[in-house]
């Protein structure tokens, strides 16, 4: 887990009491499962949100925990919380990796794009096509002076987005 991950919180207005249990829930997901950027970089904690589903039925029909985290408490409010507090780190290592040069994420130092991995080669390339279009919405003003875009409502990753002409600006019949 990053040392920075705390002060993200903190600039998130998480309170104190919210720090520690963040952190509390994150470490025991480590101990169990090892190292959580390691296993972020493989799949953005996919399979490891997986193996920490459990529902409210599996809690009334007292079912066997799905994680090799110990837990001594109500199984499905904590396995939700572990579920909640990996979105908020994934957030954060979004944020923070997007921000971090790409020499330092790579092993590079002149910021060539080496992924050790092809899964990692995929997250990655997810990962700027999302920042491009995020880019491109924030500035399409910049780009198309009057222009506006209307999002569909889906995940952005998939770039649906409907741009609109002001009327009588760009070509005839556009």
């Amino acid at each position: 887990m990053r040392d920075n991950f705390r002060d993200w919180l903190i600039e998130q207005g998480r309170n104190t009491n919210s720090l520690n249990t963040y952190l509390y829930h994150l470490r025991n997901i480590e101990t169990a499962y090892g190292d959580l950027d390691e296993i972020y970089d493989v799949d953005r904690f996919k399979a490891l949100l997986d193996a920490l589903v459990y529902t409210a039925q599996d809690e009334r029909d007292n079912r066997a925990s799905p994680s090799k985290v110990s837990i001594k408490s109500s199984l499905y409010k904590t396995l939700a919380s572990h579920r909640t507090v990996l979105g908020r780190y994934a957030e954060f290592r979004d944020e923070d990796d997007l921000f971090s040069p790409l020499g330092d994420e790579t092993g590079e130092e002149d910021g060539i794009l080496a992924a050790e991995t092809p899964a990692k080669a995929l997250a990655l390339g997810f990962r700027y096509e999302q920042d491009l279009q995020t880019a491109l919405i924030a500035c399409i003003n910049q780009i198309e002076p009057g222009m506006r875009l209307d999002e569909n409502g889906k995940e952005r990753a998939a770039c649906a987005v409907r741009a609109h002409r002001r009327s009588g600006a760009g070509r005839a019949g556009a």
